[in-house]
């Protein structure tokens, strides 16, 4: 090894004595070897993260200097909220935002909505982990964040669009956690154990049915567009193994180890998980989650699980869904999930009612008979059921037959029967 000296000239350097420990870029010990001991960390490391840490909020602090007086106190006070947040101190963080909130009554800052519901998002995370019944309070105040920042971007041309989008998806899947279906629709595909997901090739499949922007703006694991029809659709890779980190991640100290404790490793099938929230017409939303989730499916046809809804959906209805939406069609067995009641071989019923607010309807039907002699006047009930409420004693004409409506249940769940007059 060698050095430059004083007078220019290359000198031979005594290796043993030599010591360039502070190097904190390269350091080299003599000691070292291909296959040695870890990578050695400068003893002022330390000091020079804190140096840099210094150096931004020096950054920080002039910038804000740099603002009008009367938005400096504004503006000191979001950057303590971020801080916190970002921090793992989320109720000091809302403490803020609370006082930022009540100073600009007259300001538009949907960015504190957004700050808030990130807030409490952290606090619901970790106390549905926790089991905690605070879960549902925080959820549904998380929710009232979202719904305030998606208003107000609705009044605006300067919100961040693909936020707005974010938004909507995360509190449709928040309605659905809460049991509040209405306008949402969920899908789930476990991806086969010899398979990897790529978004590239989702996007792939997608694009026979939508007109993607270019470029797309898009994860490798996630993707968040808008429809003609106001629908939002979310794709999203969903790994048990990056749940996990990300409690522990964002966790307390009592989270983390909960989580230690329960990831045991044997929780490993990835999923794709759709998240459709309705714009202007649930309908329009359920066409558009028939299209996403046949793309989807196309691309993973050994799928051991597709669930539409929290239900889980039979491998036929798979290819007639595929079929269907290849030709442009309403696959209506699908999307108003139609099957026979649970334990009941002889009520063949529908099973998204929630989705549009509305009631399920069943109709008598033995398994053995022909499916779709029940099947379409079945379907003619629940679409105009969607249009128009219908109630106990209302009459209906499908398919040349005559029914009446009537109040029944299925197991905990209040239903319409036809019962044909």
């Amino acid at each position: 090894m060698s050095k430059k000296d004083d007078d220019g000239r290359f000198r031979e350097v005594d290796e043993d004595r030599f010591d360039d420990i502070s190097n904190r870029y390269f350091p080299f010990s003599a000691d070292d070897d291909d296959g040695g001991e870890d990578f050695p960390f400068a003893p002022d490391m330390e000091n020079f993260m804190m140096e840099f840490t210094d150096m931004v909020s020096g950054l920080f602090d002039e910038f804000i200097s740099l603002l009008p007086e009367d938005v400096q106190e504004h503006a000191h006070a979001v950057l303590d909220a971020l801080m916190s947040s970002g921090s793992g101190k989320p109720k000091e963080a809302l403490r803020i935002i609370s006082s930022l909130k009540k100073k600009s009554k007259e300001r538009h800052c949907p960015g504190l909505s957004r700050l808030e519901a990130r807030c409490y998002r952290l606090l619901a995370r970790e106390a549905i982990a926790q089991s905690d019944e605070e879960a549902a309070v925080y959820l549904r105040k998380e929710r009232k964040a979202l719904s305030q920042y998606i208003k107000e971007c609705d009044q605006s041309d300067d919100c961040d669009f693909d936020a707005y989008l974010e938004a909507r998806s995360q509190r449709a899947r928040i309605s659905a956690l809460l049991g509040e279906t209405k306008g949402v629709l969920l899908a789930t595909v476990e991806i086969p154990e010899d398979r990897d997901f790529d978004i590239d090739e989702v996007l792939d499949a997608i694009d026979v049915y939508y007109e993607s922007p270019d470029p797309v703006d898009c994860t490798d694991t996630s993707y968040v567009f808008c429809t003609d029809g106001d629908s939002v659709i979310s794709i999203e890779y969903v790994d048990p193994s990056m749940m996990m980190a990300e409690l522990r991640a964002f966790g307390s100290e009592e989270l983390r180890k909960q989580v230690d404790e329960i990831d045991d490793g044997s929780v490993k099938r990835a999923s794709i998980a759709i998240t459709v929230e309705a714009g202007k017409s649930i309908t329009s939303a359920a066409f558009d989650m028939q299209q996403v989730l046949a793309a989807v499916c196309s691309c993973y046809r050994e799928s051991p699980l597709v669930a539409l809804n929290n239900t889980v959906l039979p491998p036929p209805f798979i290819e007639l869904l595929l079929a269907d939406t290849s030709d442009g069609l309403v696959c209506e067995p699908v999307i108003y999930q139609i099957f026979y009641a649970e334990g009941d071989d002889s009520i063949l019923r529908t099973h998204a009612g929630a989705v549009w607010g509305r009631r399920n309807i069943g109709i008598v039907a033995e398994k053995d008979g022909d499916p779709s002699v029940n099947l379409i006047p079945l379907i003619a009930a629940f679409s105009k059921n969607i249009r128009h409420p219908m109630k106990d004693g209302d009459d209906f004409e499908a398919d040349g037959r005559k029914f009446r409506m009537t109040d029944a249940k299925d197991g905990d769940e209040d239903i319409l029967l036809m019962k044909e007059r």
